[in-house]
Formats: structure tokens, sequence, C-alpha cells
């Protein structure tokens, strides 16, 4: 049996188990929620099988299991004797976030029932101090956004160059006569930009051919709007990608889809290429006989 990563998520209900589990989830961890302590040492086992190419796992456990408390530590004790590598994150807050996530979400304590929701909280925390004082890590996430608490995770957790997680950025080309691209996070109007459309050689061609996209690219409305672009995304980029944001598409739009948002989606793919953020493109509303050229 290969020797397995076994991460254990537990703590405060409402203190960002749920969270943390998918980013653990898009680090490449198997994810479980909720698994009985009981039933631990025997999921190990088969996901340690050969076959089963499983070197990670996370499991989320919490006093919703009614054998949690009486189990928990002598499992994971008999789990690392079977020779896993295994560690506990213990997630905490103070009763006021909980108080406030709790009426976010409209959701009851699990030991909610006849009990005020601090006298829950305090029941709960005297009930997993044991827990606590044995785990690995303890986080306090009173002050941590979702995105806040993913990116710890990631960070805290991933292999070298996994938790800093590579924001997938598109670009798109599209015509304003054909609507707006629905998926688009940021949108460019470049129309003001001189249209190759009225050079009468250049009309039966698209951005992608030289001559059009020197044509736009050598314009000055083309130039200042450029340079003002790449300022600009030189801030949001960063800024996105330490939000936690995975996908970025940026959309730019012309009368016909053709000519201008399409040497301009050219010229922004070498851009991004440069700083780090290699995109997709994609030329929506170019004529079926122009995409395959």
């Amino acid at each position: 049996m290969n020797p397995i990563r076994v991460v254990v998520v537990t703590g405060l209900s409402g203190a960002g188990k749920t969270t943390a589990l998918r980013a653990f989830e898009d680090l490449g961890y198997f994810c479980v929620d909720n698994l009985p302590p009981a039933l631990l040492p025997r999921f190990v086992e088969l996901c340690g099988q050969p076959h089963a190419e499983v070197r990670q796992v996370c499991v989320g456990m919490d006093i919703r299991e009614k054998h949690f408390l009486e189990d928990m530590l002598p499992v994971l004790e008999s789990v690392r004797a079977q020779g896993h590598a295994v560690e506990v994150l213990y997630l905490d807050a103070s009763d006021d976030v909980l108080l406030s996530r709790f009426r976010e979400t409209r959701r009851q304590h699990p030991l909610g029932p006849g009990r005020l929701p601090r006298e829950a909280f305090d029941a709960e925390r005297a009930a997993l101090a044991p827990v606590r004082a044995r785990a690995d890590r303890k986080l306090d996430t009173s002050g941590f956004a979702p995105h806040a608490l993913r990116k710890w995770v990631m960070d805290t957790y991933g292999a070298e160059g996994e938790g800093k997680q590579q924001m997938t950025v598109s670009l798109v080309s599209f015509a304003y006569r054909r609507g707006l691209p629905p998926e688009a996070d940021l949108i460019f109007d470049v129309r003001f930009i001189p249209n190759p459309y009225f050079v009468e050689a250049l009309r039966p061609r698209d951005g992608r051919d030289e001559e059009v996209y020197r044509y736009v690219l050598d314009s000055a409305p083309a130039k200042a709007f450029l340079e003002r672009w790449a300022s600009l995304l030189g801030l949001l980029l960063p800024a996105y990608a330490a939000e936690g944001k995975a996908y970025l598409t940026i959309a730019f739009g012309c009368t016909g889809g053709q000519h201008r948002s399409v040497a301009i989606c050219r010229w922004a793919e070498g851009w991004l290429r440069g700083h780090g953020y290699p995109p997709r493109v994609i030329h929506r509303d170019l004529p079926p006989l122009l995409k395959n050229t």
C-alpha cells in the first residue's frame, strides 16, 4: 500500500471547513466531507492501492457525526501507525463572526436545537477542546473572507508552484451588431479606431493579416488606447489573481468583429504572454471562411 498524505479539516461549525475543502480539491486532493472517523482507515487503505493513483486526501470531520468525538483521535493514530502522513487543520472563529455567518446562510447550528446560538458555540468549543489541543495547525478565520481562506490553504498546502494558481485569461473579439459576449468580465469598445473596412484593399481581410494589423496599430487612437489599456491591466491582473479569481475574460468589440477588434486582440495576446498570462483567443464573429484561414 502506498503512503498517503491525509489532511483532516475540522473545527467549529461556520468556521470555513467547506471553503477549505474546496481549496484542497483545487490543489488536487481527493476530498470527502463529513466522513465518519471509523471509516477513515478503510478509506485511506482503498486510496493507497496502487491502481487508485491517489496520493493526497482531505477529509472534513466535525461534530455532525454522532461518534466523532470518541472515535477521531484514536483513529488518526491508527492511520499514522500504518505509515501515512496525517495532519489535522483546526478552524476556529469568534462568536460574533460565527453568529454573522449563520445569519447570512440561515443555517442552524448542529447543536442548536434547544440552545441559543452562543450557547451552541460554547458547547461545541468545549467538546472540541481535545481535538484542538492535538491539531497540527490552528487557524482563526474571523478576519478571512472566503477568497482569503482559499488563498491561505493554497499557499500553505500547495506544492511548489501549486499554491499560486494561474488565472486563466481569455480574449474575445466580437461584433457589436451581434450582441455582447455574456461571458465577458471586461469589455472594451474599439470602434473609435480608424476602420480598415473603408480601405478597399483591406476590406476582405481581417485583423490577423499583417497589413490590417499595422493599419490599426499604427493609428494614433490605437496607440493611446493600448498604452492606457496596458497600464490598467497591469493593475488589474495581479489584483484579480490575489483575490483568487480563476477565470478572466476580456472582450474587444467593433462594428463587424473582423478588423479592429481582431487586431487589438492580437496585440493584447502578445502583451499578456509577455506578462505571464498566456491567453485563450476567440474571434467570435469572424466570417466562417476567415476563421479557417
